[in-house]
């Protein structure tokens, strides 16, 4: 089932821009996130409830160091972003408002790709978990373009290493946190990235 979850999301999307356009509302991009956030909480829940896997919240003080590790993260994808593109990343227009669902999904996003597949540790060991959690969490942000899903990817192995090497939970939702409060706030609302072609 866990495998199965970028279809099932790529579903959710289908289904809701196909319905809401036959419903007549008009469907922005800016409303993916709030519309996706009910998605991954109800996903989330339904993995918890089956218990597919226990996973290890141990809580430490030191972990908050994983709150500016995310921030130092999305710094760096901004800064590569516009090496990249060769133009540089400005603020975007939209508003916040939209934007701060994503700092809670981050919860329910490590729960699913570094929780949930931790279960592949024994069965394929830490780089097929390293690298299939990383992937996959990828593909989970394919409605904001191919260019993101390699940045999420990368993004991805990262939390999964904050995973391994402490075996909490924890550590990779704050970093995961630290990021998303870094990207609705430097934005203020959502960086309009440039089109990458090819």
């Amino acid at each position: 089932m866990f495998l199965g979850f970028p279809l099932l999301l790529v579903g959710y999307f289908s289904v809701v821009v196909g319905s809401a356009t036959a419903a007549g509302y008009e469907y922005r991009p800016k409303h993916d996130d709030v519309l996706y956030l009910p998605f991954i909480v109800i996903a989330s829940a339904a993995f918890y409830i089956s218990d597919v896997t226990s996973v290890p919240i141990a809580v430490d003080g030191w972990f908050v160091v994983f709150l500016p590790l995310g921030v130092a993260m999305y710094a760096l994808d901004i800064f590569v972003w516009s090496w990249w593109v060769g133009v540089p990343i400005e603020r975007g227009t939209d508003e916040t408002v939209w934007k701060l669902p994503i700092v809670f999904g981050a919860i329910g996003e490590e729960y699913l790709y570094r929780g949930v597949l931790a279960v592949l540790i024994a069965s394929l060991g830490t780089i097929w978990y390293v690298v299939l959690s990383g992937v996959l969490f990828g593909i989970n942000h394919f409605s904001k373009g191919r260019s993101e899903i390699v940045f999420k990817s990368v993004n991805g192995i990262v939390y999964a290493l904050c995973f391994l090497a402490t075996g909490s939970l924890l550590a990779p939702i704050l970093a995961h946190v630290g990021y998303n409060v870094a990207y609705v706030s430097f934005v203020g609302g959502g960086v309009r990235f440039p089109t990458v072609h090819g």
